[in-house]
């Protein structure tokens, strides 16, 4: 069994809003300082890792890449909404709409289905193939920042704390190279990343108090149980740039993202940006990622069901930047804890629009 209730299919109707929820909350106390330690640790896939990574039970939710084939991939996986359910969660969504008369609704709005939220997280590195994360740009300068940020707070509305530092930045975990935690020095598995994930949550912690960030580097193409791959050599599988999961075996369930080489057509932000391209590429994710595991870890708590359009969205979805021609998302440079970065905004029902303020 899962060690936390409800499922993306089990629905509770209510009438909570944005601005008046009930608190849903981890149950995990508050990050201390000890877990915010620098201090690298190394990590090693063991056999048990693979062995409980071959039977968990595992969900995914994607960031589309900006390719034809990711254009019609789906969100989720392995799951999908019956008709029964995608009825009654649209009669949910429209009790939450407020000043619009009837029938009108908010189409990007996200419904909320009394699921599970993160208030308070550690957020931990696990690097393949380099020790640090300068093969990504600076991702462990981008969390610090973000998580002292005005931004991060964009969740209170979703999550239901307004206390500040209750996100912080644990410790690095470097894996060594790619062919001894992968089936191949070019392909992660969806089992290898698991093993990965239950690797580093057998050392960090697991649960919702952590947040494992799973980094690809260049080369390395990675797949998801149904719902396609990042494969830039392959466009045909080419469906997504990453992807928050959580697996589950044991009684225990880990909580991760994927985080492969961002600075390709399709996942690439668009030049010029405040900084380095592949740092832009590498934090917008990043930040999609983070924002979506804190709101809709399981698949159960906000998400959209307004529109076709935005169907299943989450809270970074609704977002990403529009691609230009050569597949690179346009998004807007803003201030994130004094630092400037070019990355997506995320979507607030507080003002219905996306956006970098709470």
């Amino acid at each position: 069994m899962r060690d936390r209730p409800g499922s993306r299919w089990t629905f509770a109707i209510g009438l909570l809003s944005a601005l008046s929820m009930l608190s849903w909350s981890s149950g995990f106390a508050q990050p201390t300082a000890a877990e915010d330690a620098s201090a690298p640790i190394h990590v090693q896939v063991t056999a048990a890792n693979r062995d409980a990574a071959a039977s968990a039970q595992v969900h995914y939710h994607i960031t589309r890449a900006r390719t034809e084939a990711g254009a019609t991939a789906a969100l989720n996986g392995p799951e999908s909404l019956s008709a029964d359910k995608l009825r009654a969660g649209r009669m949910m969504a429209m009790r939450q709409i407020a000043r619009v008369p009837s029938p009108g609704f908010y189409p990007a709005n996200l419904a909320f289905f009394a699921g599970l939220t993160i208030q308070s997280a550690v957020l931990h590195n696990v690097y393949l193939g380099c020790a640090d994360g300068s093969c990504w740009g600076n991702p462990l300068g981008f969390e610090k920042d973000l998580v002292k940020s005005r931004f991060i707070h964009l969740v209170d509305q979703y999550v239901g704390s307004t206390a500040s530092r209750r996100y912080t930045v644990g410790a690095e975990m470097p894996m060594g190279a790619v062919a001894s935690n992968c089936s191949t020095a070019s392909m992660c598995t969806g089992g290898d990343i698991i093993a990965i994930a239950f690797a580093a949550s057998a050392v960090g912690g697991a649960g919702p108090g952590h947040i494992y960030h799973i980094f690809l580097p260049q080369g390395v193409d990675t797949c998801a149980n149904l719902i396609g791959c990042y494969s830039p050599d392959n466009p045909a599988q080419f469906t997504f740039c990453g992807y928050h999961a959580w697996a589950n075996a044991g009684g225990k369930t880990t909580y991760f993202t994927v985080e492969p080489y961002q600075d390709v057509p399709g996942c690439a932000v668009a030049v010029p940006g405040q900084n380095e391209q592949i740092v832009n590429s590498t934090d917008s994710v990043l930040s999609h990622e983070t924002f979506e595991t804190l709101t809709d870890p399981d698949g159960d708590a906000w998400f959209n069901v307004n529109s076709l359009n935005e169907f299943e969205a989450e809270i970074g979805d609704v977002c990403q930047g529009p691609p230009n021609m050569a597949g690179e998302a346009i998004v807007p440079s803003f201030a994130i804890n004094g630092h400037l970065y070019s990355i997506q905004l995320e979507y607030s029902n507080k003002y219905r629009a996306c956006s970098a303020s709470p």
